[in-house]
């Protein structure tokens, strides 16, 4: 965890998130982000916004949203090109690689 926070690069531009975002963009949640980051904890989604790994969300009504598109592009600028979203009912040790390779 430590080696891909220090690899960082120390101008990595995060961008604040306002209400208007470009067309065909579409707010999500947090689960979906965490799953778009790879399958992450809520308590390191917590550790990434705080360190500015990720933009802050929109709260509305209480909850929180993000823009699909700003976290793509947090996640490809802090160096998470590879994470894609994980099979929700995954269980521990099941990836797509175990699937294909009994």
């Amino acid at each position: 965890m430590q080696a891909f926070e220090s690899s960082l690069p120390e101008t990595c531009p995060i961008p604040s998130q306002t209400i208007t975002q470009a067309a065909g963009d579409r707010l999500i949640t947090a689960e979906e982000v965490r799953r778009i980051a790879g399958g992450i904890s809520d308590m390191t989604l917590w550790r990434w916004l705080k360190r500015g790994i990720l933009p802050q969300p929109l709260v509305i009504e209480r909850r929180r949203y993000w823009w699909r598109a700003a976290i793509l592009d947090a996640l490809q600028c802090a160096g998470r090109s590879d994470a894609r979203p994980v099979a929700p009912h995954a269980t521990c040790g099941e990836t797509e690689h175990a699937k294909d390779h009994p």
